[in-house]
Parts: C-alpha cells; sequence; structure tokens
C-alpha cells in the first residue's frame, strides 16, 4: 500500500489493527449506509444486526439491478449535498470539500488505470496462438512478429476479458490482449444456470442423505445390545451401494462390480509339472 500510494505522492499513515475509532469517517459512512439505504431495500438479509424484530418488503419482489443503481446515486448524491455534519460545523460533505483549499493533482489516466492492475509473478512467451494465461489464449494485433517475446502479464481482478502485455525486460507496455473465444452472454449465462440447478440438485441430495442416515433403534426393557428398527432388501442395499462403489472404482481405477474369482485351468493348458527329487537336489 506504501508503494502504490506512492506512486501518486500521497502519505500514508498506518494505524493499529483492530482499532475502528480511529478510522471513525469510513467506519461512519459504511454504516450509514447499511442502516439508512440498504436496509430500506426489500429482502434486506441483515436485519438482525440492525434491531429490526421484521423484515421489512420481505415479500416484495426482487429489486432490479438498473432500479439499484439509480437509487443508490440518488441516496449518494442526497448524502452529500444535503445531508448535514455535527462534527464538520454542521456542514455537508459537499460544502466541507469545496470549503477545504488543499490543491488536487489529477493524475493522468494511463496511471490510474495501471494502478488497478495486478501483475502475474511469473513470465510469460507469445506464441503463435497469442498468450495462455489461465488457461485461456489472449491475442492482439500488436503481437505479429513477436513470437517468442517474454511477456509479463497484469491485470484488472475478475475482469479477465482484457489483460495488459509488458516486456518481460524492459518494462515497456506492448498492448492489450483480449481473450480469444469468448462466450456469448446467451452461452455464459446458461453456464450460470446450469451451476445454479447443480448446486440446488445437491442440497436435495444432501437433505435426503441426511434423513436416511439416521438410524432408528428398537425399544428394549432390560441392558442388551442395539438392535436397528426397520430393515430393508438385498436389491435396496445394493442400490444404496451403487454410487459409493462407482467413487471408488474411479479412484483406485479397479472396476464397482469386480470380484475376485477362482480361475479353473481348462483343457489343453501346459501346467508345470512338480519338480523330481533329483531335480530339487541340482536346485539345491
Amino acid at each position: 500500500m506504501g508503494q502504490a500510494m506512492g506512486a501518486f505522492g500521497v502519505r500514508v499513515d498506518v494505524l493499529p489493527a483492530y482499532t475502528a475509532h480511529l478510522k471513525g469517517s469510513i467506519e461512519n459512512l459504511n454504516r450509514a449506509a447499511t442502516s439508512m439505504f440498504f436496509s430500506t431495500l426489500p429482502r434486506y438479509t441483515k436485519a438482525q444486526k440492525l434491531d429490526i424484530k421484521r423484515r421489512v418488503g420481505d415479500k416484495d419482489p426482487a429489486m432490479v439491478f438498473e432500479a439499484f443503481v439509480d437509487q443508490f446515486a440518488t441516496w449518494v448524491r442526497t448524502r452529500n449535498a444535503e445531508h448535514r455534519m455535527q462534527g464538520y460545523g454542521n456542514l455537508t460533505p459537499l460544502e466541507s470539500w469545496l470549503d477545504d483549499d488543499a490543491p488536487l493533482r489529477v493524475p493522468p489516466l494511463e496511471d490510474l488505470h495501471l494502478f488497478l492492475l495486478e501483475e502475474e509473478r511469473s513470465t510469460r512467451v507469445i506464441h503463435g496462438h497469442g498468450i495462455r494465461w489461465q488457461n485461456r489464449d489472449y491475442v492482439g494485433a500488436w503481437m505479429t512478429g513477436r513470437t517468442g517475446t517474454e511477456v509479463r502479464i497484469r491485470y484488472q481482478p475478475h475482469h479477465p476479458r482484457t489483460i495488459e502485455v509488458f516486456h518481460a525486460r524492459t518494462d515497456q507496455h506492448l498492448g492489450t490482449a483480449y481473450l480469444a473465444d469468448e462466450a456469448s452472454e446467451e452461452e455464459i449465462r446458461a453456464v450460470y444456470e446450469a451451476r445454479d440447478e447443480q448446486v440446488s440438485r445437491l442440497r436435495r441430495d444432501l437433505d435426503a442423505a441426511r434423513r436416511l442416515r439416521r438410524r432408528r433403534f428398537k425399544a428394549v426393557t432390560r441392558a442388551e445390545p442395539a438392535r436397528t428398527a426397520g430393515t430393508m432388501t438385498r436389491a435396496q442395499a445394493a442400490a444404496e451401494l451403487a454410487p459409493t462403489r462407482r467413487l471408488r472404482a474411479k479412484d483406485d481405477g479397479v472396476p464397482a462390480d469386480y470380484m475376485p474369482r477362482r480361475v479353473t485351468p481348462g483343457a489343453g493348458w501346459a501346467m508345470p509339472h512338480p519338480a523330481s527329487p533329483e531335480e530339487k537336489s541340482t536346485d539345491s
């Protein structure tokens, strides 16, 4: 953090850990956003932290993303321009900002863009298919004639559509590389829907397995070993064990239905004859 802030000439004062009272402005802003805005939205799930006995709007329809962004932007503008802070002379945040005569320095957009990027520690090599990173290929028109060049990658977290490529030795920015063979929005949406369906199916299977694993025992009137109440057929037991056997087969490579069998010699097999006493004495 000190190195990153130093690139913009920002002084860093390191505060001790677990001292929220020393960072009152940030803590107050987060608390205000939670209590004044997020808690008023439908289907808010953190009501117990605000000492609210019931969740307002629990049955309301879910808010669409565009409506959330619009309402949040309205709340931000209202808080900055109308909310007055008693600890700052009853000024609004906007008035306090405008009254501050500290000089401002606007850094170039290119520096800000690189400031938001993380760097891959290992180097990469430009091949004919582009740059291979995280099992994906990235390509760019500027890569023509640069096959074999060793480069470094910088990227924006959670946004893998593009990466920035730099020369490994000179740190010169070579260009932007784009994800090759990118899936469409419909394909990506279908993948996420399939993942949600898989999670729901696994949860149902887990709930069913929890119910089935519960064992009941017969009632007794004297001290004796516990006996299971209820029984099952062999076919039911085999059906229950089949998935487990298939999983074990994947681990050790042995088929689930494999059973060792005794081999009976057939006609015409060449069998070794027992050694004679003379052969045994010669071997010894």
